[in-house]
């Protein structure tokens, strides 16, 4: 690691004038112009990972209602939400869906769909009976039978609704004798064709964790032959694969490398390091410290190491 040596920086005093800009006035009063926007659609990109509860022991369902005068609410930070704002709009934002807080519990969070809700748990956990609990996953990959948009990429569409339940649906059936058998959770839906409604060929993926109560006795062999049975009867999933854990583990890929086994770890990358808030990313820095006249910037999602002010790195000569 290069050390930051102190430099001498030359002032120079620049002398700009700029004409000032005065709003009109008309006796003792001003008149201040407004510019009105038309409202904007917010879209996360084309490819999002998401995490969405797939909850089988009970039914989570709400209506959309007329409120032209509702105000606005805040999405939630970790949301793929698209939000659409109009004055003429009948029916309520999908963030409204989960505005009072109906899974409850403190690990819990709610997902707004397209016209329901559905309710999500940290990874090895399950939703049930408006709380979270310890499980043990099964993680895969199904692929659709049917060609679908990228709007699968959107959690708030119609076409993910529609895929969600009838996913809901297929585990559902597939695990039917098994009782330990509690949720399906999607992680990510991957659509490897064209952004088009129209043609079709190239197959959806998704990648699920099917999780079980903590102390079942199913392998996963045994839930593998299930789904495949089940696949026999489906007309909505054409194939199943087992993956790893690492592949459904939320590590952050910028900071962190996923080491597979019952319980996944997020190990730091060269030059990063976990704060004891840290979980799935590596928000620190290494060897940087204020006796080597650095510090470390986390003002961005990777953290950089950095010359304190006055001081620059001093490149060694080869």
């Amino acid at each position: 690691m290069g050390r930051c040596m102190f430099f001498t920086v030359l002032l120079c005093l620049v002398v700009s004038l700029s004409a000032a800009q005065i709003p009109a006035t008309t006796g003792s009063s001003t008149a201040i112009a407004t510019v009105l926007t038309a409202p904007t659609t917010t879209t996360t990109g084309s490819s999002t990972t998401i995490t969405t509860v797939l909850t089988t022991g009970n039914t989570f369902t709400t209506t959309k209602t007329t409120d032209t005068a509702s105000s606005s609410a805040t999405p939630d930070s970790s949301s793929t939400a698209t939000v659409e704002t109009s004055t003429t709009s009948t029916t309520t934002p999908t963030e409204e869906l989960c505005k009072s807080s109906p899974c409850g519990g403190k690990l819990s969070t709610c997902v707004p769909l397209n016209t329901t809700y559905t309710c999500q748990c940290p990874y090895e956990f399950y939703y049930y009976n408006n709380n979270c609990h310890r499980g043990k996953v099964f993680p895969g990959i199904i692929t659709l039978a049917q060609m679908l948009s990228s709007d699968i990429h959107d959690v708030n569409s119609v076409e993910y609704e529609k895929m969600f339940q009838n996913l809901t649906q297929f585990f559902k059936q597939a695990f039917e004798n098994m009782t330990d058998y509690r949720q399906t959770i999607i992680v990510k839906a991957d659509y490897t064709g064209e952004d088009t409604r129209t043609r079709s060929g190239n197959p959806a993926t998704v990648t699920v964790m099917n999780i079980f109560t903590e102390n079942t006795t199913e392998t996963d062999a045994k839930v593998g032959e299930a789904i495949t049975r089940a696949l026999t009867i489906s007309s909505y999933v054409s194939a199943y694969t087992n993956t790893t854990q690492c592949a459904v583990f939320p590590c952050d890929d910028a900071t962190t490398t996923c080491e597979d086994g019952p319980y996944p770890v997020c190990v730091c990358k060269a030059n990063f390091a976990k704060t004891q808030w840290d979980t799935y990313s590596c928000s620190d820095c290494v060897n940087c410290t204020a006796e080597e006249n650095k510090f470390c910037d986390r003002r961005s999602d990777i953290p950089d190491c950095k010359c304190m002010d006055n001081f620059k790195k001093r490149v060694k000569n080869v």
